[in-house]
């Protein structure tokens, strides 16, 4: 298995993101969310699109996010266009492609 490597500081107005990628995935994570509203909803969705454009630069098509099976972040991930991909290690598996 490829070893990861993190990229933490990342911030929103009222959210933290690390992102966790090598030369296969990138993964997002989103570890605290201070506040919840329309305001941080589309930032966070701002963020994915700039974000998946730069990373289709470097030659990755999508974005990953692993998320605890039956939390709340399920929803979030589908609202933010993120699409359903599996299973693995009670967690659901979520791809964002834009």
């Amino acid at each position: 298995m490829i070893e990861s490597k993190n990229l933490s500081g990342i911030k929103g107005t009222d959210f933290d993101v690390r992102l966790e990628y090598n030369e296969d995935y990138i993964i997002v994570h989103i570890p605290e969310v201070k506040k919840f509203n329309k305001k941080t909803f589309l930032e966070m969705k701002k963020l994915l699109e700039d974000w998946l454009e730069f990373f289709k630069v470097l030659g990755k098509d999508r974005m990953f996010a692993g998320i605890k099976i039956g939390d709340s972040e399920n929803k979030l991930a589908e609202m933010l266009n993120f699409k359903y991909v599996g299973s693995t290690d009670n967690m659901n598996v979520y791809s964002y492609e834009g």
